[in-house]
């Protein structure tokens, strides 16, 4: 879960950190690799003999499993629908992973972790999460029960009917369930058939750390880098030792870390590394979480990508004011260090957020703030010993040191009491303001009319309580009263008002009611002895134990696997001050000379911690599991829970208050549950498993001691036992070896007997143990069966993966370097370099600024941002990269994130270049433009240029800009001239004189074959960079002989290049898989096969092909292709879809146009605006076009005659379906509608009005099951698409898919049967993906609907090779007036007509012949692994349109194999 708020805080503030993934990072450097000099859109670096380039891309890819299983078991709708059982969820998760990696595309590692049993730190706020999540369970079942009894006889059926269905507890993703178990069982099998299949992932290493693996999925992957950053940087510094100065390895690694939790930013902060970032799925906030806006089919690929680099270069900009400063990357890694430690007090997993640093009301705000001035005021004399030793990772002897943190998670004692008297002071503010604010606003509900009738709504508990009277209304001083001994809200509050009759009118008041309401403590003595501190003293003294854990935990690893923080809330900043005080001051009466200087304060409060051992998952699983949950426990510890008469029952109420103080959401607050004393709980577990008498003290050498770096022993799971052959037995062997001895050597009683007694089955045994992570790669030399734990995927007969138990890297130093640089660098000009995929801030000079205005994830933000604002001199530097754009049409686009584009005018203030002319400018025009950029880019958080606005009337002023035009364009001929008088007066008017912020550039996008789309933009000119022409960017229909040869030239020496590389890596026998299609027409064409040799010739290329069966020859299984393609096409021309207008949707649906009008569209529910409209079209304002559901509805002929959207569509037959489904599941809705007086105005409908026999309990949950139901339905979850589409219905599909299936088992070979294999030889002949991404007899001619295709994208999304068949046409951009007017008979549809819309910028829906594990549903539209989306040039078009006999085919083709007979041989 993290730290509440944080995510959209960072983005609010700092805009820029998130790179929308639209085109993944991956693709666009593919882009840019095509270009001639990839190094021209890189920034220039010195000291290039050292190597210290930034990588290309990704080397690494971490994901954190667990976010990934809750997203596809029940939090994301659209992965959670048509889930039938357990393996659905799993197929899921690998598809989701699937995605990740074709998105990231990492080079080298790819990270599976899985939480395992955490510490008992987050052991606390995992128990009341469940607890909470079992309670809001348990009261919908409630009310669900109530509503039975109040339906009739067959209404309760269909509910009853409803509870049959597949439901899926998510309690149960904790370490210990058996769910858990499979999931890691199934990560190492799908890891193995991955790497076994697919091309792309051979190159992978794949490591799996399960759930019995213990540590929380972040924590395993943060150490992972943590410890291999320390083995690189000291392996780096030896070499430098050494005089090597030729790096041999590589000193950065660049990381790409996915995951939900907002810790994780921390986490990738404190590693320092200077290639890192997050990947996440984008976050939508506010109202437009349900917008139609989003759901758009061009905003399929929903993930961002966050910089740590950016965010770390937004750091220090804003908290350090000395513009010198901000360039020392020393200083950087500092100012991370303390933002790191600020971080502590706003609230996470382990500690509550203190109140002076809540993040929605702006307290992080402040904290900063406080921070900025305290650096400010310390900096001040020490400007020149700034640079002390502030980045080594020792202890800090230098008592001028600043900082708040030093080394890898020590806390600056004497700095930390200055930052803290300065925060004091504001909380003292703070509060007196609101203790001042309270007694006018009381003073003001005095004199309203006490009839006022608001209602209020009182969280005082979890029991959720709703008055109408003003007077009950919570002032901001008002507290709930906790009743400490028993954990829950004190309802006696005689006591309480006794001694604060009144409302608090000081400070010490307000703090000493405080810590009496919410921990029993008063006069620093202590209400209740048990289970809470003695006082105030010891609630500061635990809080700063448990920041320093938290340090260390984020620094180095777990401190201490027991450590918790006893006490539920914070105590006050002022507290702490006064604590740090005492502390100093009883430190000046003692010895000084124990002390290093500067002081620490693990040093001064003398905190160690013991480590200990982790507790086993059966233990995690009683701590944190409720009641309702104890049937995923064995049966002998379940009863532990649910016996009443059980000395642990009373730790596991089935009710319980939740004091939801200082929060304004549902989910906040503090739940009141008692802990349970673990003593007691391990000696209740020992007991139940000893009653039997069946234990003995041998059981204690087979207890789960700690093994390794891990703390774990090895779990022999079913699946591992079943591919045991796969992994190193000799290892395995050593490795349980000593564990044994380790075993043998401890004798602990404070542990879990377990396995020696016979109230567990082996199998519960098995998942109590600790197990190894373990690691996969491929090998070519092993070849061993797999057996499958799933029914949907078969056996694999030969896997060649081999598999080795795989440890995080130790430490040799206590902790790793937490520092950016590399040893012996920091001399360097720029040792930190920056490209494409890890971009600077600092590539365009800039100052920040804060103000409001930046959209985050569509929704305004809430706060005041950093904005940058940028500006550049058009100096020689620019002026040598603005010159270019005479010779090359290619540029690179944005800031700081990369795009290419294809220039179409340079619009300036006095002239305009387009098409390598010069015409005269209209400055009005350009003012207008320039007022359109500068509105977009605000949106984003950035101002372009100084933004004057003044009149200049200075004459230099013109000499000046007509030198800069002359150097601008001084390769044209022609070029020289004076502006007209009349548009210098005119710029000077508009105040345009500064070329650099008023020089508009035009572009069109670029794809990431460098093909033009449709999509044109503008931007100013410092935001553009001219690239060198490309050599190898073919044109897309024509080709000179000349230019093919060249391109094949390269393609087959890189190909040389690759074997050689092969060769020396792996020996002379053995040859990669390289894939090749063949390009030949006829029969061979399409066919995808294995590269055989290359020569140095053309005609000494050759691939290998293989047919399915060896009794046909080419031609024959061809036709019998070709003649099943013709079958499928006459069975869906019987099965056209029919379409209706809105005034016959509405008749034949017995529906009024007034319900149909709101229905169809946005239908609003509710206090909180719940959306139960079905959403068949959406007008988009912005794009001045309606959009459309798929299958459901189309543009009309006539709709540009129409006003409102719902008529400018028409209806299918499928989608008057969905609106009887509706209505006969909820009438209600429909009639209330219809009762209603029609209105111009949309208006929310009134729950109370829509169910007003029903408690407002019984009203909501109805309300939550129509949501679920839309949720459930096509109009929900397929995405919108412009009017001008065209696809199958999906029965249509269902009827492909069908034919697919019966036409494979008729035609699928024996086992046994021999398959006949092919050679084709001669370049030309044959495509190779991964080493040519031009476009390949691309012609859109033949995309239409129904036509048979081939995967043929090197990046394999699903098999190169793969065929399927168009069942979707969605165009990219808006709709042209002259396509709308076309005959509906003239575009695509069932049969296969032309599709005549003349535009590649569009998205393809295919169905495949056979299940994939990477393809999708296509958003429910088929079945699983059925379906892929595809841009037209992934793709290879097989038949030609025109071509629609037999007969007319077989003869074409046979001619066309008799001209290719020279080409072709069997093998």
């Amino acid at each position: 879960m993290g730290i509440p708020s944080f995510f959209r805080w960072l983005a609010e503030r700092y805009p820029l950190i998130c790179e929308s993934q639209d085109v993944s990072t991956a693709d666009k450097g593919d882009a840019f690799m095509l270009l001639k000099n990839p190094e021209s859109f890189r920034d220039k670096f010195e000291n290039l003999n050292l190597n210290l380039t930034p990588p290309d891309g990704f080397d690494n890819l971490y994901l954190d499993v667990n976010g990934i299983v809750h997203n596809c078991s029940h939090s994301v709708v659209d992965l959670c629908q048509n889930i039938t059982c357990e393996d659905d969820i799993f197929v899921s998760i690998f598809q989701c992973i699937i995605n990740i990696v074709n998105i990231v595309r990492p080079k080298k590692l790819l990270y599976l972790a899985v939480d395992g049993v955490a510490p008992r730190a987050k052991i606390i706020q995992q128990r009341e999460r469940r607890f909470r999540a079992a309670m809001e369970s348990t009261q919908q079942q409630i009310i669900l029960d109530s509503l039975k009894d109040m339906e009739n006889g067959e209404e309760s059926a269909d509910l009853n009917e409803k509870e049959e269905e597949f439901k899926f507890d998510p309690i149960q993703i904790t370490p210990g369930t058996a769910f858990m178990e499979r999931l890691t069982s199934r990560l190492q099998f799908f890891a193995l058939k991955m790497i076994n299949e697919n091309q792309q992932w051979r190159n992978l290493k794949i490591v799996v750390s399960g759930s019995d693996v213990p540590g929380e999925g972040e924590h395993k992957i943060m150490e992972y880098i943590r410890n291999d950053k320390a083995i690189r940087h000291a392996e780096y510094e030896k070499m430098i030792r050494n005089g090597n100065k030729e790096k041999k390895g590589v000193p950065y690694v660049s990381h790409c870390v996915y995951g939900l939790d907002a810790d994780l930013i921390v986490l990738s902060l404190a590693t320092h590394e200077p290639y890192i970032c997050l990947l996440r799925e984008q976050v939508v906030f506010g109202h437009m979480k349900n917008s139609s806006k989003m759901r758009m089919m061009v905003n399929m690929n929903n993930y961002i990508l966050l910089h740590i680099g950016i965010l770390r270069e937004y750091l220090v900009a804003d908290l350090v004011e000395d513009l010198r400063l901000r360039s020392d990357l020393n200083v950087m890694d500092r100012v991370v260090d303390d933002f790191v430690f600020l971080t502590m007090f706003v609230g996470n997993d382990f500690l509550p957020h203190i109140h002076m640093a809540n993040i929605p009301e702006g307290g992080f705000n402040h904290m900063l703030q406080i921070y900025r001035e305290y650096l400010v005021e310390s900096l001040g004399g020490k400007q020149n010993s700034y640079h002390s030793p502030i980045h080594n990772t020792n202890k800090i002897n230098n008592s001028k040191d600043v900082w708040l943190t030093s080394g890898c998670g020590e806390v600056n004692f004497d700095n930390l009491i200055l930052f803290m008297n300065k925060w004091a002071r504001y909380e003292n503010r703070t509060v007196q303001n609101y203790l001042t604010t309270e007694v006018v606003e009381k003073t003001n509900l005095k004199n309203q009319n006490n009839n006022n009738n608001t209602k209020v709504v009182s969280f005082n508990s979890n029991r959720v309580v709703v008055n109408h009277s003003a007077n009950v209304s919570k002032s901001k001083t008002s507290i709930t009263v906790i009743d400490v001994k028993n954990c829950k809200i004190e309802t006696d509050l005689s006591d309480f008002n006794a001694k604060y009759p009144n409302e608090p009118q000081t400070l010490v008041d307000y703090r000493n009611r405080y810590y009496l309401a919410k921990m029993g403590i008063s006069n620093q003595l202590i209400k209740c002895n048990e289970g809470s501190v003695n006082s105030v003293e010891d609630v500061v003294r635990e809080y700063l134990h448990g920041v320093q854990w938290i340090l260390y935990y984020y620094y180095r690893g777990v401190p201490s696997w027991n450590w918790h923080l006893p006490c539920k809330y914070p105590p006050f900043v002022n507290d702490m001050l006064l604590f740090l005080k005492n502390t100093k001051r009883k430190l000046t009466m003692t010895d000084k000379a124990q002390f290093s200087y500067p002081l620490l304060l693990s040093d001064v409060l003398h905190i160690s911690f013991v480590k200990g051992k982790p507790i086993t998952p059966f233990e995690q699983l009683m701590l944190v599991l409720p009641p309702q949950s104890a049937h995923f426990l064995p049966s002998v510890f379940s009863r532990l829970i649910t016996d009443q008469e059980s000395p642990l029952h009373q730790y596991y109420p089935l009710h319980f208050d939740v004091d939801m103080d200082n929060t304004n959401v549902p989910w906040g607050g503090i739940t009141l549950i008692p802990l349970v004393p673990y003593p007691l709980l391990l000696q209740q577990m020992n007991k139940a498993l000893d009653s039997n008498n069946q234990l003995n003290n041998l059981n204690s050498h087979h207890t789960n001691h700690a093994f390794g770096n891990a703390n774990h022993t090895v779990n022999s799971t079913n699946h591992v036992a079943k591919s045991r052959n796969l992994v190193n037995n000799n290892q395995v062997s050593g490795l349980m070896n000593s564990l044994n001895q380790l075993i043998s050597n401890n004798d602990n009683n404070n542990e879990l007997k377990y396995m020696c007694s016979n109230m567990l089955t082996e199998e519960e045994k098995d998942r109590n143990k600790f197990g190894l992570a373990r690691i996969y790669s491929f090998d070519a030399k092993v070849a061993k069966p797999l057996e499958s734990p799933f029914k949907i995927f078969h056996d694999v007969k030969e896997c060649k993966v081999l598999c080795n138990p795989f440890f995080n890297p130790s430490l040799k130093e206590p902790h790793f370097p937490n520092t950016l640089l590399l040893p012996n660098t920091s001399h360097l000009k720029t040792p930190i370099q920056h490209n494409l995929w890890f971009p600077s801030l600092n590539n365009l000079p800039h100052r920040l600024l804060s103000k409001r205005g930046v959209d985050v994830f569509n929704s305004k933000s809430r706060h005041p941002s950093l904005y940058l604002n940028v500006f550049q001199n058009l100096n020689n530097v620019t002026m040598t990269n603005v010159t270019k754009c005479t010779t090359t049409p290619y540029i690179s686009v944005g800031y700081p994130y990369k795009h290419l584009g294809k220039l179409k005018s340079i619009h300036t203030p006095y002239l305009m270049y387009s098409d390598k002319k010069l015409s005269g400018s209209n400055p009005a025009e350009l003012k207008e433009t320039i007022g359109k950029i500068d509105a977009t880019l605000d949106k984003t958080g950035m101002i372009v240029g100084y933004k004057t606005g003044t009149v200049n009337l200075n004459p230099r002023i013109l000499d000046q800009n007509n030198q800069i035009l002359l150097n601008m364009f001084q390769k044209l001929q022609g070029a020289v001239r004076v502006p007209p008088l009349n548009v210098v007066n005119e710029t000077r008017l508009l105040g345009l004189e500064h070329l650099c912020e008023n020089v508009v550039v035009t572009y069109t996008v670029l794809d990431k074959n460098l093909q033009e789309t449709k999509i044109t933009k503008q931007v100013f000119l410092p935001m553009v960079t001219f690239l060198d022409q490309p050599t190898n960017v073919s044109k897309v229909h024509v080709m000179p002989e000349d230019d093919k040869n060249k391109v094949l030239m390269k393609e087959m020496l890189t190909l040389q290049q690759e074997l050689r590389n092969h060769e020396l890596l792996y020996g002379k026998y053995d040859k990669p898989k390289i894939k090749a299609v063949c390009m030949m027409e006829g029969s061979m064409y399409g066919r995808v096969g294995v590269l055989e040799t290359v020569g140095k010739t053309f005609d000494s290329v050759s691939a290998v092909f293989t047919l399915p069966n060896v009794k046909l020859t080419i031609g024959d299984t061809s036709l019998l292709d070709f003649k099943n393609f013709m079958e499928l096409h006459q069975k869906l021309s019987e099965h056209k879809i029919k379409w209706y207008s809105f005034e016959k949707a509405c008749h034949l649906t017995n529906l009024k146009s007034q319900v149909a009008s709101v229905m169809f569209q946005k239908c609003l529910v509710g206090e909180f605006k719940t959306d139960v409209g079905m959403n068949l079209v959406y007008f988009d304002t912005d794009l001045q076009v309606p959009f459309c559901l798929p299958g459901y509805t189309q543009l009309s002929p006539r709709y540009h005659n129409e006003i409102d959207p719902i008529e400018m569509v028409q209806y299918s037959g499928e989608c008057l379906e969905l609106v009887e489904l509706y209505k006969e599941k909820f009438p209600e809705l429909f009639d209330l509608l219809e009762h209603q007086e029609p209105t111009k105005e949309k208006k929310t409908l009134d729950i109370n009005e829509l169910y007003p026999n029903l408690t407002p309990e019984q009203a909501s949950f109805k309300l939550k099951q129509i949501t679920k139901f839309c949720d459930s339905q096509p109009f929900r979850r397929l995405k919108l698409t412009q009017g001008n589409y065209t696809c199958m219905t999906r029965n249509q599909i269902q009827l492909l898919i069908q034919h697919q299936d019966e036409y494979a088992s008729e035609n699928s070979a024996p086992e046994n049967t021999m398959v006949k294999m092919v050679r084709v030889n001669h370049m030309k002949n044959l495509h190779i993906p991964a080493y040519n991404t031009t476009l390949v007899n691309f012609d859109l001619s033949n995309i239409y609907l129904g036509q048979a295709v081939v995967y043929i994208n090197h990046n394999e999304r699903v098999p190169l090779g793969t065929r399927g068949i168009i069942v979707g046409i969605y165009p990219n951009r808006p709709v042209i007036e002259d396509e709308t007017n076309l005959d509906q008979s003239k575009k695509i549809n069932s049969s296969g007509s032309k599709h005549e819309n003349e535009n590649s910028d569009m998205t393809l829906e295919v169905v495949l012949d056979h299940d994939i594990l990477s393809a999708t549903d296509l958003f429910g539209r088929c079945t699983k692994m059925r379906g892929i989306f595809v841009s037209p040039t992934e793709v290879l078009y097989l038949y030609n349109q025109n071509i629609q006999n037999i007969d007319v085919y077989s003869s074409l083709y046979s001619q066309c194999d008799r001209n290719n007979s020279n080409f072709i041989s069997y093998v």
